[in-house]
């Protein structure tokens, strides 16, 4: 585990037990989002999928996907729980375009093989075209 990913587990540890009301999701001063070659590098799961509906619920909002390719691991089911208890995950997708999820061991896995899209470790700025393009010229 690299230096930053411990540092993130602390800090996921140290958020999730504060109330609701006070927590953020604030990347560290320095912080720079991962380019699409580094996500890929570091992630256990990455799926090109199609977000079919998202539910906001009080704790939760979750996806409903439609894997359209499994570029690294192995994905199951069609749930990805897209924020919970911090604001670390990414609240809105527009229903029907395309995306490509990064899933690490920090935010994998929720229950029953649930995934959990984690905005620190997802490219930011780079449409879905350019993070599958820049993957395949790897």
């Amino acid at each position: 585990m690299t230096k930053n990913m411990r540092l993130l587990a602390i800090l996921v540890s140290i958020l999730s037990a504060m109330p609701y009301s006070v927590l953020a999701c604030s990347p560290m001063p320095g912080w720079k989002p991962p380019t699409p070659q580094s996500a890929f590098h570091n992630a256990d799961v990455v799926v090109h999928l199609r977000v079919l509906s998202q539910e906001q619920g009080s704790l939760a909002s979750i996806a409903q996907v439609q894997p359209i390719r499994v570029l690294k691991g192995k994905f199951v089911g069609d749930k990805v729980v897209t924020s919970g208890r911090s604001s670390c995950g990414i609240d809105s997708f527009k229903v029907g375009a395309e995306y490509v999820f990064f899933f690490n061991g920090l935010g994998a896995y929720v229950k029953e093989q649930q995934y959990y899209v984690n905005h620190l470790v997802q490219p930011w700025s780079v449409t879905t075209e350019q993070i599958l393009g820049a993957l395949e010229s790897k």
